[in-house]
């Protein structure tokens, strides 16, 4: 009796490491980490979508309605041409999320398409420089209305983002001016 528990534990063991190795393989349904960046499609679809990401109407109609080009009637932006806002007023939250969705995008980009081993060098040259442009560009409207923001140069994990501290507005400009020098050819 003895025997046959620890044979069948011996099978059991023996059975469930080697039938791990057929899990570790990528899905042939979707497109996977793995297999995403490697479509010439996917990568383009990548770069249109940091492009959609830069400026909704928004961001756009809201900061001309902040000025004298335009005028809202009600909204936060009334409240902030007003003089009322607060740290609470949600045109500064969404305005924070927008353009951080754009920048973490952004960085998943710049960490993954060099993954890309169709498109060409100079292609991936101009969609990097592309990229980094838009980096900077987000990271320019953040810091214009906002001062010290968090600076995101790489491409960080959701843990990594609940500990970041804010960077002095000249550090982010000096990033910003050095991802612009780069991004020309």
């Amino acid at each position: 009796m003895k025997l046959s528990k620890k044979f069948l534990i011996a099978i059991f063991t023996i059975t469930a490491i080697t039938s791990c190795k057929k899990l570790d393989i990528v899905p042939t349904d979707r497109f996977s980490d793995a297999t995403f960046w490697k479509v010439d499609a996917n990568v383009y679809s990548a770069l249109y979508n940091n492009y959609h990401l830069m400026y909704n109407s928004g961001l756009y109609f809201s900061s001309e309605a902040l000025s004298d080009n335009a005028y809202a009637r009600s909204g936060d932006v009334n409240i902030i041409s007003g003089g009322n806002a607060t740290a609470s007023t949600s045109k500064f939250a969404g305005d924070w999320s927008n353009y951080y969705s754009d920048i973490k995008s952004c960085n998943e980009f710049l960490t993954f398409v060099n993954q890309n081993s169709t498109l060409s060098k100079y292609v991936i040259n101009r969609i990097r420089a592309e990229t980094r442009f838009l980096l900077a560009f987000a990271h320019f409207n953040l810091t214009k209305s906002l001062g010290d923001v968090p600076l995101l140069t790489d491409n960080i994990t959701p843990d990594e983002s609940k500990v970041i501290r804010r960077t002095p507005k000249a550090d982010v400009v000096k990033f910003i001016i050095s991802e612009l020098q780069a991004a020309i050819p």
